[in-house]
């Protein structure tokens, strides 16, 4: 480090007695091979982890049901949000004090291990430890966030964040078909297979990560002592944020399974939480202003409204990842492949528009626009979800969420470089810590509150559409909790035993549990659209930093282009001041 400095004072020197003129002799700064070739690492490990995501969506109740539970199913889905809310922000100050690279190979390799452990999992509990080591594989995603719009020009930033978005489709297009053909005919115990195959995704995510991505040591990494770094952490705000935001996220969920907000259970690690993340937040605005919430940050307005904006991206969208393919199967009585194609078939066609995002943030370098369009198509979509019935076709449940996803691209690569370009650029590791946990944070409270929604709605919905089906063909209304008790546990015997039962009356159920099911999955719908609805609105209030869009590369992969470039940067200056 000390013998680039010295090269870098020298090139200095020797610009300040060069001619105006020698400007048109530096070569224009150009990425080669070795920024590309990390940037597929990036993608490869963005593939990885959002096909994880899919699995412990998708196949939840599958695996869960497997082993006895089904209604754990969320958890699993929870676990990995949780692992980012409270690991992103413990990671985003140390990856510049000890770089970037091996703690993402770090996180990555355990992901390995996660893997494996959920594909042979032998019980209720082993699958849900695999699913937390699983999750420490998403404490470093950040890193992917960063690494992409650093390693490129600025003005590109828009390419590398639709990359990443591009990694997004392709895994929730493969993995949802994936999970529907090996769990097809009631097979559940073939989720193991799925998740062998997301440890080969981290298996090579792993090894292009350790070799294909190799940037220079920054200068804290080598000017720093192993103590110095520590005392740079913000210990207490770790500690304050990760606890708090792990005990308010199992707070949440053991409401939308209980029920009950005075169950002890719900009430004492909620409380909690808002306690300690009250704590946390008074702590970093008072007391750390260079912590983990660094007071730099909230220089420009856009960052505070980016990862407000975010959080309510993952309060609507993960919606549709949890809620989407259930509904199908159930309201619309496919098969777990036909449901996986209803994911599927949107991720293909908001792929397709990618090109023109790219296009759009790099030519005309705007984000607020993109971003306002794509919150308006994630609100228009779960409005029109909530307007589904037990009649409806395979058109609504492919075109609806096709705007969804289409908006969710717009929105995720747009609010991305707004957060990015709102902070100083030595800042973007830390930016995009909270920027992660922003979003894994809303995904989670998400997920909580449409659970609870739908759980709430079911209690009411069931017996009553249910009722309406069967008590006009003659049933006892006594006959109808046992009725309803049997075909929610899909058990046969017990069906067959209820008094006054008919073929014609389990099939007017069966008819009944459709409608009662359409008509709960609504609330959780509707809720979802408030959220984006109120995303839109505050995405209006984004400027766009069209200055920001320059050809500097903020953290060059390449030696040779961090020379190159400051050479370049410096005869600018000289010839601006001639």
């Amino acid at each position: 480090m000390d013998k680039m400095a010295s090269s870098k004072a020298e090139t200095f020197e020797d610009l300040s007695q060069a001619p105006a003129e020698s400007f048109e002799e530096i070569e224009e700064v150009h990425i080669h091979a070795k920024t590309i070739i990390a940037s597929v690492a990036i993608c490869f490990m963005q593939f990885a982890l959002v096909s994880a995501t899919v699995g412990s969506g998708a196949l939840g109740a599958v695996s869960t049901g497997l082993f006895g539970d089904s209604s754990k199913g969320p958890w699993l889905n929870t676990i990995i949000l949780l692992f980012g809310v409270a690991g992103n922000p413990l990671f985003g100050q140390s990856v510049d004090l000890w770089g970037r690279k091996w703690i993402i190979v770090g996180t990555s390799f355990m992901g390995i291990i996660g893997s494996i452990i959920v594909s042979c999992a032998q019980n209720l509990a082993t699958l849900i430890a695999g699913f937390c080591v699983i999750g420490i594989s998403f404490t470093s995603q950040f890193c992917l966030l960063a690494i992409a719009s650093e390693i490129l020009p600025r003005s590109h930033r828009g390419v590398g964040q639709v990359a990443l978005s591009a990694s997004t489709g392709f895994a929730l297009i493969s993995g949802a078909l994936a999970c529907g053909a090996l769990t097809r005919g009631g097979h559940a115990d073939n989720y193991r297979i799925f998740f062998y195959y997301v440890a080969a995704l981290y298996v090579v995510a792993t090894l292009g990560l350790a070799f294909g991505y190799t940037p220079p040591a920054r200068e804290l990494q080598q000017t720093l002592t192993t103590r110095q770094k520590v005392q740079r952490l913000d210990g207490v705000g770790m500690f304050l944020v990760s606890i708090g935001a792990t005990l308010f996220c199992v707070g949440l969920q053991f409401s939308s399974t209980s029920g009950s907000w005075q169950d002890g259970r719900v009430l004492g690690p909620f409380v909690a939480g808002v306690t300690l993340m009250t704590v946390f937040g008074i702590y970093e605005w008072r007391f750390k202003k260079d912590g983990i919430l660094h007071h730099d940050l909230f220089r420009h307005r856009n960052f505070a409204l980016c990862v407000i904006i975010v959080g309510l991206e993952g309060l609507s969208f993960y919606t549709t990842n949890v809620f989407l393919i259930l509904e199908s199967t159930i309201v619309e009585g496919t098969d777990i492949f036909q449901a996986s194609l209803r994911l599927a078939i949107p991720c293909s066609v908001a792929s397709v528009v990618l090109l023109g995002i790219a296009l759009l943030l790099t030519r005309f370098r705007r984000i607020r626009e993109p971003l306002v369009f794509g919150f308006a198509l994630l609100t228009i979509s779960p409005g029109l979800m909530s307007t589904i019935t037990s009649s409806s076709g395979a058109g609504a449940f492919i075109g609806y969420p096709t705007l969804g996803v289409v908006g969710l691209q717009f929105a995720l690569a747009s609010v991305a470089v707004g957060a990015q370009f709102a902070t100083p650029p030595d800042m973007i590791a830390v930016t995009s810590a909270v920027f992660a946990a922003g979003r894994s944070l809303g995904g989670a409270i998400g997920i909580a509150v449409n659970s609870a929604l739908l759980s709430n709605a079911l209690s009411s919905e069931l017996p009553k559409k249910i009722a309406a089906e069967v008590l006009p063909l003659g049933l006892e209304a006594a006959s109808l909790p046992a009725l309803i008790s049997a075909l929610m546990a899909n058990d046969q015997q017990a069906l067959a035993a209820v008094p006054g039962i008919s073929p014609t009356i389990i099939s007017a159920a069966a008819q009944g549990i459709k409608s009662g099911y359409a008509a709960s999955f609504r609330p959780a719908w509707i809720a979802s659209a408030a959220f984006a609805a109120a995303g839109t609105i505050i995405c209006m209030f984004v400027t766009n930093p069209m200055k920001e869009f320059t050809p500097h590369i903020d953290a060059p992969v390449e030696a040779e282009l961090i020379e190159l470039q400051e050479k370049k940067e410096a005869l600018e200056r000289r010839r601006q001041n001639c």
